[in-house]
């Protein structure tokens, strides 16, 4: 079976360092550029819903370009297919590039039940680590789901990571993830490059006295509504929508807050848990209550349910990603 494809395009707005009108082009050749040529012009400049301040474009892929491929060797100037298992989150699939391509104008993920190596499952994961960073700014990224609405067993993402660390190596995030604390509190364990020390790693051309981590914004993680509409405290539009996919955001960050001020996982914050303060959702996003983090971290999360137009239909991969797929038992 196919469980994709999960498609993708991106954009990032920011403020870039020079004033370069220089473009990218859209296949692997590169000219130093992280725009697309095939990016609308009116999509070069944007204005922030929050702010309301202009931004401007620094980095887009449209994938336009017909079968691109992701790999180490295939030196993309932005994404990275990983090749390796995730041992995170439970995971069951081996992520390797053959599951990852470009077809009529989309990046497309595929994943399959034929097996691969040790695992069960065969599917993708690409990143931009040391490609394309961002110290802050908008992403703006046009997404499909793969099946069904409402439907288990996929979870598919979009989320970033501090670049000390890297997504699916869980080694280079000890004592870093998701840590974003600058003051030196030497009550609190755990973080590895923390404001107290006075000798960072050798070679790591980091300062003495400043704390530095690894957060996690999730922009997207997807599962069914009704696994949320079975919190004890019963969100209301998770209930209202439980035969539909929802969207999760998330921040992830170190260290956590008190437990007495941590709801219930399942339950709404109150005036004796009473979480973050002045938080804010938009008009169809309810506060995430079915996780608040784990022993070291807090999860400030929002959920929103998407309807079946964010779904592609499960259906037969195309021939490159077919021949893939087939492949995929002898990828190296």
């Amino acid at each position: 079976f196919s469980g994709g494809p999960r498609q993708l395009q991106s954009w990032l707005f920011g403020w870039p360092e020079s004033d370069s009108s220089s473009n990218a082009t859209s296949s692997n050749a590169w000219d130093g550029s992280l725009i697309d040529v095939d990016t609308p012009l009116e999509e070069l400049e944007t204005v922030g819903l929050g702010d309301g301040e202009s931004y401007r474009l620094v980095m887009s892929d449209e994938f336009e370009t017909e079968g691109r491929r992701f790999s180490e060797v295939d030196r993309d100037p932005i994404w990275t297919a990983v090749a390796r298992h995730d041992p995170t989150n439970g995971n069951l699939a081996y992520m390797t590039p053959q599951m990852v391509s470009t077809h009529a104008g989309a990046l497309e993920i595929y994943t399959t039940n034929t097996g691969f190596r040790a695992s069960r499952y065969a599917s993708g994961s690409v990143q931009s680590w040391e490609k394309a960073c961002l110290q802050g700014g908008i992403v703006d990224v046009s997404f499909s789901l793969p099946g069904e609405p409402g439907a288990p067993g996929v979870w598919p993402a979009i989320w970033m990571l501090g670049n000390l660390g890297r997504a699916t190596y869980p080694l280079s995030n000890d004592g870093l993830w998701p840590f974003s604390f600058g003051a030196c509190d030497r009550s609190l364990g755990g973080q590895v490059l923390s404001a107290c020390s006075d000798q960072p790693a050798r070679g790591s051309g980091l300062r003495p006295y400043q704390g530095r981590g690894v957060p996690e914004v999730d922009l997207l993680e997807a599962r069914p509504c009704a696994d949320i509409a079975a919190a004890s405290d019963r969100p209301a539009l998770a209930v209202a929508h439980n035969n539909l996919t929802c969207g999760i955001t998330t921040f992830q960050v170190a260290p956590r807050l008190p437990g007495r001020l941590r709801p219930n996982h399942g339950s709404f914050p109150s005036a004796r848990r009473p979480w973050y303060p002045n938080l804010t959702f938009g008009r169809r996003s309810e506060i995430d209550a079915l996780w608040y983090g784990g022993d070291h971290f807090d999860s400030l999360g929002a959920y929103f349910p998407l309807s079946p137009s964010y779904h592609t239909p499960p259906r037969a991969p195309h021939s490159g990603a077919a021949a893939a797929a087939e492949a995929a038992g002898s990828y190296g």
